[in-house]
């Protein structure tokens, strides 16, 4: 079960560099760790530590998305023009 977490952690680092924006590479990869979860609650026990590792990868991938969020969301500051006198 180890190398099959291995694989599937690999390939999915693969396809998430597909993406050209970091941004969406995190989503790409909460999504499908997301997916990961689902499939790996419905197995076995043995799934349990295998879900304990895409659920952290899942929170620290969210928490990144968040703050880059954060940090887009700041308003730029412009300057203000001055009004020409007639």
């Amino acid at each position: 079960m180890e190398r099959l977490r291995m694989a599937v952690d690999e390939l999915l680092m693969k396809l998430a560099k597909m993406f050209p924006r970091p941004k969406l590479q995190i989503v790409f990869l909460i999504n499908n760790y997301d997916m990961t979860m689902a499939v790996l609650k419905e197995a076995s026990p043995e799934g349990g530590k295998i879900q304990m590792h895409f659920e952290e990868l899942l929170k620290s991938n969210t928490a990144l998305l968040v703050s880059s969020n954060q940090v887009s969301a700041k308003p730029k500051h412009r300057k203000k023009k001055k009004k020409k006198k007639s």
